[in-house]
């Protein structure tokens, strides 16, 4: 094979490598929409007791999505404390392969959640209200190198939370 033939090789695993990767962040950004979507129609209201009967049904949804997707470690979504103190939320992880296990979530009142440089995964959503990939990062939790997609969810125009997805960066390896 010479240098001419070897490098159209190279530069053709390049780009199938990208297109996979492309479509596989298409899927995951696909996903976490669609629960999205799910969330903010199921959502009847902010008390404590529609939301946590809201948590079972949105936890059930996004545990089927979850777990027909490749290099997922964990799924979340994080009630702004601001709209409870009691029903936090949820945040699986699926560490070891054995499917996921609950976790419990992240205290985020110790933080300021106008605060972008902190949380990001929560403040970055919540103030720019959008869904978002965030670069790299290790969690502080689980000590593992992530990217993440998050979306923030509202109900009748005021933020609720976030939901998002971890991926285990090593998939893309």
């Amino acid at each position: 094979m010479g240098n001419h033939d070897a490098e159209q090789t190279l530069l053709l695993l390049c780009e199938t490598g990208q297109k996979d990767l492309n479509y596989y962040f298409q899927n995951v950004e696909q996903s976490v929409k669609t629960v999205a979507a799910f969330v903010e129609s199921d959502l009847n209201g902010l008390d404590d007791e529609n939301l946590q009967a809201h948590m079972n049904r949105v936890s059930d949804v996004f545990q089927k999505l979850a777990y027909n997707m490749n290099g997922v470690l964990t799924y979340y979504y994080r009630i702004d404390p601001e709209v409870s103190q009691n029903v936090k939320g949820f945040w699986y992880v699926n560490t070891d392969d054995n499917g996921f296990q609950e976790h419990e979530v992240t205290d985020i009142t110790d933080y300021d959640t106008n605060d972008t440089s902190s949380l990001v995964w929560f403040t970055v959503p919540k103030a720019t209200g959008n869904g978002v990939w965030l670069p790299p990062y290790i969690t502080e939790n689980l000590g593992a190198r992530v990217i993440s997609y998050n979306v923030p969810v509202y109900h009748d125009g005021q933020f609720v939370g976030v939901i998002g997805i971890e991926i285990d960066y090593s998939t893309m390896a």
